[in-house]
């Protein structure tokens, strides 16, 4: 096996492969290009956070903005609201639509190259720390990862910015580029603020408990990220110097969902520590502490990796904690966990053969491959791209129509900028937009309300759904008002 694993380019091609054959695992595949398109758009299902992005590329692309139309070629002038996933994911999803057009198969497409993308950087970055067996097998154990795809497959951000911590630690502790280093961690900050804000607080502490001169050497890696942050702050703020634009951002990036973070009462706390998804990683965790203390990393890279990758671990677990126990805030410090089983078994178990060893972990993502096609809970749902296709042929192909949607910003997105009408809630106090029907005399001449808004609509606006046909049309979810 040893020289298959250090062949030049077969062990990466069948990673590839395998990343390939899990994407497009769906039950809505078969050998056509329909099935083939299905597969890829219908599984993960398309939902909010993936509508949030596809509406700042969109306001991108028509108006330069990457921000929400809340009407007519009317921007919402607060881009923190659709930009948790920041810049670089939007501006690539806009270059996808600009060469391609609008929908969701180029989404798709799109977080599938980011994917792909990240299986490469992690069997580069990883041969280059542990060797070429190392880095075949952990960055196996990722591909045969359900969560790798439950989110890697939704343009939201997580795989991106994990990408790009990836290529920090490489340039950080391996290259010793501290410029270049903290030019991918400012990326990987901004392209998934909510998971990766707080790996600036983690390089910053690692640095200066071991890296000598501290100062130089810091001072390097933020000139590095400079430009980055500089971007960022233009693109999520249009009025940096308004303090409001900061207390707006601020309630993005703080638990601010409906539901209760898992600290809140003893029976969340326990609903998530006791999680098997939870015990399975906090037992690579516990042995990775191990394995750390007890000098089983030797050269300074190799320390320093470890040393950022527990600080990096224990500041998520907080944020898990903090979160409703989504363990969506969990999956970088899975995927570098993954990466590190493989070196933990050779380092605190090398009297046992390689062939054993390497056995184990061949069982490892069989037993992983099992979890993901019976006990995976990754939705499956053909209702946003069957709905925005009939947008597109046929509402959108009417003269001089203009469409409003209610709280579904996954359907939104694919309304053109000139037509579209929308309001939004984000959750908790975070609201965007007007509601279509305020509008009056001027509603839209479409406004699709989801079903179980329907009732609280009807009433809400009594009066100016008298300008409306009194038997709304009802398609994938959606209640469609028609103007008279």
């Amino acid at each position: 096996m040893n020289k298959f694993y250090n062949a030049s380019f077969l062990p990466l091609g069948v990673l590839l492969l395998l990343a390939l054959c899990f994407s497009f695992s769906s039950p809505f595949f078969s050998f056509s290009r329909d099935g083939v398109a299905n597969a890829l758009v219908g599984t993960p299902k398309f939902w909010f956070d993936e509508g949030s992005v596809v509406e700042a590329a969109r306001g991108f692309l028509d108006l330069g903005r990457f921000d929400a139309v809340v009407a007519p070629n009317m921007l919402l002038g607060k881009p923190y609201y659709v930009n948790t996933p920041g810049f670089p994911v939007a501006a690539s999803l806009a270059a996808m639509f600009k060469l391609f057009g609008v929908g969701v198969l180029q989404v798709r497409i799109v977080a599938l190259l980011w994917l792909l993308a990240a299986v490469v950087v992690m069997c580069v970055v990883w041969k280059s720390f542990f060797g070429a067996r190392a880095a075949f097998l952990g960055t196996l154990l990722v591909v045969t990862f359900a969560s790798f795809y439950g989110a890697g497959k939704t343009m939201t951000g997580e795989v991106p910015g994990f990408l790009w911590m990836l290529l920090s630690l490489f340039s950080l502790y391996k290259k010793q580029n501290f410029g270049w280093g903290g030019f991918f961690a400012a990326l990987s900050l901004v392209t998934k603020p909510s998971m990766f804000l707080f790996l600036a607080p983690v390089l910053a502490l690692e640095f200066a408990l071991y890296e000598r001169p501290f100062w130089r050497s810091a001072v390097r890696a933020a000139l590095g990220a400079l430009p980055v942050i500089v971007v960022w702050l233009f693109v999520m703020f249009p009025n940096i110097a308004s303090p409001d634009s900061w207390q707006g951002a601020a309630t993005i990036y703080q638990n601010h969902y409906p539901e209760p973070a898992a600290l809140a009462s003893l029976s969340g706390f326990l609903g998530a520590v006791l999680h098997p998804t939870f015990i399975y990683f906090m037992l690579f965790f516990s042995v990775l502490i191990v394995a750390r203390f007890c000098g089983r990393f030797v050269t300074s890279s190799e320390v320093r990796l470890v040393n950022a990758a527990l600080l990096y671990g224990a500041v998520a677990l907080i944020y898990f904690l903090r979160s409703p126990g989504w363990f969506r805030y969990l999956l970088g410090l899975s995927l570098l966990l993954l990466l590190f089983v493989p070196v933990l078994l050779d380092r605190l178990i090398p009297w046992v053969r390689q062939v054993w060893r390497d056995g184990a972990l061949y069982l490892l993502a069989i037993f992983q491959i099992a979890v993901f096609f019976f006990f995976s809970n990754i939705r499956s749902g053909l209702e946003v791209p069957a709905l925005a296709q009939y947008l597109d042929e046929r509402i959108l192909q009417e003269s001089g129509v203009t469409v409003g949607v209610v709280d579904a910003v996954q359907v939104s997105a694919f309304v053109p900028s000139d037509k579209k009408f929308s309001i939004i809630h984000c959750g908790g106090d975070c609201v965007f937009g007007r509601h279509p029907l305020s509008y009056g005399g001027e509603s839209p001449t479409y406004v699709l309300v989801p079903k179980n808004l329907r009732a609280k609509t009807e009433i809400e606006y009594r009066e100016t759904l008298r300008l409306y046909r009194s038997d709304p049309d009802e398609r994938f979810g959606m209640i469609i008002y028609k103007r008279k």
